[in-house]
């Protein structure tokens, strides 16, 4: 029996309705399903640019501290000639720790303290220290080379004295113009200057190892001057010889480089040395100028110009980054 056409249209009617109601339903669910997602937000990560780098010398016949980029250009001066706070006499070397530079006032026998600024902040060692020299920074600690009293003194950051190492003479752990000091987790070498050679002492202050004799031969020493050290190997301003002297950690000499005069490779009367982030430099202290040299003793700059104005420099005695993420003479 045949449905009548009306039953038929009514039955399908009703089908497509419930197909309708079933397809809503799947979306409504996927509309939900998609609302619940937890929202996740993009992390924001903050890029700092990184520390410029800046060289501070000390310009030792100026009596003041200079600051430079590593390009040479002047950047600011930190003190002036005088016998007050924040005033240096003869400055002969400078450290930095913890935003903080720290000068070798040798003409007042004493160090000081300035923000990188170049404010005054503090002054330490006054009549304790005579003609010093050197200074490293170790675990914390100001190692000063007490040059006239023949001896290593330690201090706090804070200028407090914590002890000595050290005496006149030609023996072993003995110094005769004891001028500057390096320090890593081998030990403390220091530059005996007039005994021509160089002394390593372990983190109490014991004698452990020496090389150098006085000579102008290959392997000699003539009165060195400054030291650093640089993964494992130790690096010697021979200053009477101007050249540099390059030892592995037990003296044995690797590399050498320079000779006396006054062209961009040549030397007079080189003083201290600071190497860091694959950077050799130094103090090239009668050209009155400072170098910059690979480690394995290629040339990359030379900038200075004997003077007083600003930018130029007489005699600079000594070498110092600030703003270093590496440093060469290992993590105080």
């Amino acid at each position: 029996m045949v449905k009548p056409k009306k039953e038929i249209l009514i039955g399908a009617v009703i089908i497509l309705v419930i197909i309708l109601i079933v397809v809503f339903k799947e979306k409504e669910q996927e509309v939900v399903i998609e609302q619940q997602q937890p929202v996740v937000e993009q992390e924001v990560i903050e890029v700092k640019a990184p520390e410029q780098q800046h060289i501070y010398i000390p310009d030792t016949y100026n009596s003041r501290v200079q600051v430079f980029d590593l390009e040479g250009n002047y950047v600011k001066t930190i003190g002036k000639k005088g016998r007050g706070e924040g005033q240096v006499l003869m400055p002969t070397d400078v450290a930095v720790k913890e935003n903080k530079v720290y000068v070798l006032d040798k003409g007042n026998n004493r160090i000081q303290v300035f923000d990188k600024e170049g404010n005054y902040i503090a002054t330490f060692g006054k009549g304790q220290l005579k003609y010093p020299l050197g200074i490293e920074m170790y675990e914390n600690k100001v190692y000063i080379t007490d040059t006239y009293n023949t001896e290593i003194d330690i201090f706090t950051l804070e200028g407090d004295y914590v002890s000595s190492f050290g005496k006149r003479g030609k023996k072993d752990g003995e110094f005769r113009y004891p001028s500057d000091i390096a320090i890593n987790e081998r030990g403390i070498f220091v530059v005996d200057t007039d005994n021509s050679r160089i002394q390593v002492f372990d983190h109490n202050g014991n004698f452990t190892l020496k090389w150098g004799t006085y000579s102008s031969e290959e392997y000699g020493l003539r009165f060195p001057f400054g030291i650093a050290t640089y993964q494992d190997a130790v690096y010697v301003a021979d200053t009477r010889n101007h050249r540099m002297n390059v030892y592995d950690l037990q003296g044995n000499l690797t590399n050498q480089f320079g000779t006396y005069g006054k062209e961009e490779e040549e030397f007079r009367f080189q003083s201290k040395i600071w190497i860091i982030n694959d950077k050799l430099i130094i103090a090239d202290t009668q050209n009155n100028r400072v170098k910059i040299y690979s480690p394995e003793g290629s040339l990359i700059k030379v900038f200075g110009e004997r003077g007083r104005g600003e930018g130029e420099i007489l005699m600079p005695g000594g070498v110092r980054i600030f703003g270093s993420t590496n440093n060469t003479n290992p993590p105080s």
